[in-house]
């Protein structure tokens, strides 16, 4: 299992429970019976973006340190 992986199982279970609130605050439900799918590829897609942000941050350090 890669790290991202791991990180999309970690963070799933927020994902799936800030839905549930928000459906019942307006009063829906999931629309089709794909819906669990879309949650998982929203946990992988906020997956992407913490290690973007993260790659980000370890290489601007990796040149600030090599500048000083």
């Amino acid at each position: 299992m890669e790290l991202r992986d791991q990180f999309a199982i970690a963070i799933l279970p927020a994902i799936y429970r800030d839905t549930c609130i928000e459906w019942r605050e307006i009063g829906t439900g999931p629309v089709d019976e794909h819906w669990r799918d879309g949650l998982a590829l929203e946990a992988y897609w906020k997956t992407d973006e913490m290690l973007k942000m993260h790659d980000y941050k370890f290489i601007k350090q990796n040149q600030n340190e090599e500048t000083t």
